[in-house]
């Protein structure tokens, strides 16, 4: 499995603490079964150098630290951008952007509203050539609560990624729902773990999987768990 969402490099934003913290969550995820994974700390505000230094520096020693202890996964760097004023020049970025390719922008949503003109911002990413991915639409009230507006936003060429906790209940029963709804409706492209830990947010998507192929079957769970992650890791276009 390949996971495009979690929180792994240490002391740079609310996942692990530590590079032992982090090798604990990694030693979780290539057990559950993960191979490949986008390593995606938080950006909160404006991305400079310093930042952007300190992110690629960090992700280069977790790869160091993961060779020499052995794990059978390729890590690849990439953020996790909340929503703000200057979106579209921080994703123009490549550290900004999934595997540094300058393709996929991951984009967080406060959790209880939208922001106003968010269709006009995303609108504005895709005209300079970015795919904006929507993380976790499912957990936004907003969004939860109208899933034809989000059928819209994914008919206008915007992608969706659900998180794995909700789709095993972690997130609690109407979150559940809404993600089942979404998958029914054929609008998720992708589901990630979107770990911070290893209890309450862990690596593991392997529960997610089983719960998704139920659903929609096995064509279309190798789609959101493979296909799809692959080709937005290589920047390859996916349809939508």
């Amino acid at each position: 499995m390949i996971d495009i969402h979690c929180h792994l490099l240490p002391g740079v934003d609310d996942g692990p603490e530590g590079f032992d913290e982090a090798l604990a969550m990694i030693s979780q995820g290539v057990e559950d079964g993960i191979r490949s994974a986008v390593v995606t700390p938080h950006i909160l505000g404006p991305l400079d150098d310093g930042l952007s230094g300190l992110l690629r520096e960090r992700f280069q020693q977790l790869e160091e630290k993961v060779a020499r202890e052995g794990f059978d996964i390729q890590l690849f760097l990439g953020s996790e951008i909340f929503f703000q004023f200057g979106l579209s020049s921080i994703c123009q970025q490549k550290v900004a952007t999934l595997n540094q390719k300058g393709k996929y922008c991951l984009v967080e949503f406060p959790l209880n509203s939208i922001p106003a003109r968010f269709e006009y911002e995303l609108f504005r990413l895709q005209l300079s050539g970015l795919v904006p991915i929507i993380a976790h639409p499912e957990r936004n009230i907003v969004l939860a609560s109208d899933p034809e507006k989000l059928s819209e936003i994914v008919g206008r060429g915007i992608l969706l990624q659900v998180n794995a906790g909700s789709l095993t209940g972690r997130q609690g029963r109407y979150v559940r729902k809404v993600a089942e709804r979404l998958l029914s409706d054929g609008i998720v492209h992708f589901v990630a773990s979107d770990s911070h830990d290893t209890s309450v947010r862990p690596f593991i998507l392997s529960k997610a999987r089983q719960a998704v192929e139920k659903l929609v079957g096995s064509e279309e769970t190798d789609r959101i768990f493979s296909i799809n992650p692959r080709k937005a890791i290589n920047g390859k276009t996916i349809e939508v």
